[in-house]
């Protein structure tokens, strides 16, 4: 059985930092099982489920049934989806959950600033700003 795109991955593709991320995954998504979406693809933005800001202030994913995950919940999948069950299952764990929870909320929004230190000019810009 393909798994052949059982999740959407919804990214920044101008963050370099989200960038660095979805290639690694990509590398590992031998079975195909995850379509990366940038949420700055125009067809994508007229048919997008959310305004790009709620997009841009945390990682989003969907589902094969077309179950809408946010922050943590998408790596949890995604990682596993990609074999690295080991990254996967502490996301899940009722006291570790919480801690990662925490984490990611602090990286989420502080991402346009950690950006600014790239080379990437639209960064530099000031179009990574989470509105």
């Amino acid at each position: 059985m393909s798994n052949h795109n059982q999740f959407t991955l919804l990214y920044d593709g101008h963050c370099p930092l989200c960038s660095r991320e979805i290639n690694w995954l990509r590398s590992r998504d031998h079975n195909q099982s995850i379509k990366f979406q940038d949420i700055h693809d125009p067809v994508f933005k007229e048919q997008s489920p959310l305004p790009l800001d709620r997009l841009m202030a945390e990682i989003h994913g969907i589902d094969r049934d077309g179950r809408l995950l946010v922050g943590i919940d998408v790596f949890a999948v995604v990682y596993r989806l990609v074999g690295l069950n080991f990254l996967a299952a502490p996301l899940c764990w009722p006291l570790s959950r919480s801690l990662m929870k925490i984490l990611y909320w602090v990286f989420a929004h502080s991402r346009p600033l950690l950006s600014v230190f790239s080379n990437n000019k639209y960064c530099h810009d000031g179009n990574c700003k989470v509105r």
